[in-house]
């Protein structure tokens, strides 16, 4: 067999699609231990057409940022478990039925991180990202740290914050329920009294906060070249339907009044919301 790389991430060349790779796995800094291959059970496929959204919006990847500026890049990653809804078949993605395949976790993955990598962004925020995703991301681009909160409820997904540890540094975390224990911990007894006056015959509460997983997270990261710049982050996804504008609008007020808690105590930082 004949090697064609080495190294923890591997983007084939076009005269390899339709051959099968083996892939032989060894521990980098102690060679003597045991090696462990695999053949995988897919040849290798096409890369998508050139000339493809993708390629004309990012025709190359991006060079690193400079030391006075930075990037930031949210990703609606869009779980597996929503691509095969009635939506997504019958609404979002009816133009692919004759390539299905592009929707499957073992296609889109792979590219998915390649546009990571050459979006090189100082900070990520993702929604709707799954422990597998956030796992790769971990595996493939070892300089972030990736900070997870899961949805509640079963939901298997969540939203992630990642940032370059070799430029930031994280001074505080804080993990948001935007739920009823949210809505419930944050507001005052006498403004939940009011909300709820004003939703009228529906219970805030049993019939729509206590069926919502919402998550959010709030990180504060500060610059190690330059200590005297502090980020604060913000990143959700909010609860979405056509009818609960005012569902979103507390979510959103919960998640602000988290990043003004870290404005008070660290004056001046900056301030990122995705």
């Amino acid at each position: 067999d004949d090697l064609v790389h080495s190294g923890r991430v591997f983007t084939p060349a076009d005269d390899l699609v339709g051959k099968k790779l083996r892939v032989t796995a060894y521990h980098r800094d102690c060679r003597s231990l045991p090696q462990a291959e695999s053949d995988l059970s897919r040849p290798v496929r096409p890369s998508p057409s050139k000339g493809t959204f993708r390629d004309r919006r990012l025709p190359k990847p991006l060079a690193a940022t400079a030391a006075n500026r930075i990037r930031v890049a949210s990703f609606n990653v869009l779980a597996q478990r929503y691509v095969r809804t009635p939506l997504a078949t019958k609404v979002m993605y009816r133009n692919v039925k004759a390539c299905r395949e592009v929707l499957e976790w073992e296609y889109r993955c792979p590219l998915l991180m390649r546009e990571l990598m050459d979006v090189k962004a100082d900070i990520f925020a993702f929604q709707e990202a799954e422990p597998r995703f956030v796992e790769t991301v971990r595996e493939v681009m070892p300089q972030y740290t990736v900070r997870f909160v899961e949805k509640n409820g079963n939901k298997g997904e969540g939203c992630a914050i990642a940032f370059n540890h070799d430029r930031f540094e994280m001074l505080d975390e804080t993990v948001l329920d935007l739920a009823s224990d949210g809505v419930k911990s944050q507001l005052t007894s006498e403004q939940v009294a009011e909300l709820q006056r004003k939703w009228g015959d529906v219970d805030m509460f049993s019939d729509v906060f206590d069926n919502l997983g919402t998550a959010g997270q709030v990180s504060v990261l500060r610059d190690r070249q330059d200590t005297d710049k502090v980020f604060v982050v913000g990143n959700t996804h909010l609860f979405f339907h056509r009818n609960a504008t005012h569902v979103r609008l507390l979510q959103a007020h919960l998640l602000a009044m988290a990043v003004k808690h870290e404005l008070d105590r660290f004056q001046g930082a900056n301030v990122f919301i995705c």
